[in-house]
């Protein structure tokens, strides 16, 4: 895979360059740090993130409570029924 993505994106760059006139390889770079990402065009973007941010803590609180007491005590629970038939 990483080959693979090596030669895509040398390619990509050495098409440009051709377009630009510059070396294709001077701005690559396959760490993290020399990548740059855009900013945030507005303000609906901010709005995302958090709101994708409440639903992950709430998703895991959730799921957190639910496996330590899953709150099926009730002897009417379809649980009990299933256990009560194969006994």
């Amino acid at each position: 895979m990483m080959p693979l993505l090596r030669l895509a994106l040398t390619l990509q760059h050495e098409a440009h360059a051709a377009v630009a006139g510059a070396d294709p390889l001077e701005h690559f770079t396959l760490l993290p740090a020399g990548h740059h990402v855009a900013d945030p065009s507005g303000g609906y973007e901010y709005v995302l993130v958090v709101a994708g941010v409440i639903i992950t803590l709430l998703v895991a609180v959730m799921t957190i409570r639910y496996v330590v007491k899953p709150g099926e005590t009730a002897p009417s629970h379809i649980k009990r029924r299933i256990l009560r038939d194969q006994r």
